[in-house]
């Protein structure tokens, strides 16, 4: 099983449905850290060292990473990749041992891949940038219809739930080839009937 990461957020709103463009309002990704990039798309790089030890690191590369030799990772994901980019930055820049790249897209998501296709995106730059370790930040905005050929279906369904448990393994196949190690954050919490959507979300990692 993957390593999942959970941190609390903000309480969450409904979902977008097709034909509305994707939103954060009210959503977990719409706190103050990211509603400076509610439109746009980034990319960020800065170096850091491990959070904890080099225990990680030794698993990923069979090595001990130096400040000549860093670890390579590759965060992605929603706007909360690029809350969480910084974050990461500013907490372990100090010692330079680990080389932290960030590519995220605001209000996307597996579901509506009509506004923004992440397999096809991440296709081209995990083979581009070849990392040690990638970090995925996914989910926040998929609690919402999710299109099957001519047809939707709702969060709820069991039609929802294979479609969406496809594309949570087509992305985790995608990272994990060449044997890399991915890491999959956890969602923040939300409340009310957004929760309880968001939690079937998350039970497809």
């Amino acid at each position: 099983a993957l390593p999942i990461c959970s941190h609390a957020g903000a309480t969450g709103s409904e979902p977008t449905r097709p034909g509305a463009a994707p939103t954060t309002e009210g959503s977990p990704e719409a706190s103050p850290s990211s509603t400076a990039t509610a439109t746009t798309t980034g990319t960020t790089s800065t170096t850091m060292a491990p959070t904890t030890s080099s225990t990680l690191a030794a698993y990923a590369l069979g090595r001990v990473p130096t400040p000549e030799q860093p670890l390579q990772v590759f965060l992605v994901g929603d706007s909360q990749a690029g809350g969480l980019s910084w974050f990461l930055g500013k907490v372990t820049e100090a010692e330079g041992l680990v080389k932290l790249d960030t590519l995220y897209k605001v209000s996307s998501g597996l579901v509506r891949q009509d506004f923004y296709d992440w397999p096809a995106v991440l296709g081209e730059e995990v083979p581009a940038r070849s990392p040690d370790i990638v970090v995925a930040v996914f989910g926040g905005n998929d609690a919402q219809l999710i299109e099957v050929g001519d047809k939707s279906y709702w969060v709820d369904t069991p039609e929802y739930h294979q479609e969406y448990g496809r594309r949570v393994g087509e992305v985790m196949d995608l990272l994990r080839a060449d044997g890399r190690v991915v890491i999959w954050v956890g969602l923040p919490s939300a409340k009310g009937k957004f929760g309880s959507r968001m939690k079937i979300v998350t039970d497809h990692v």
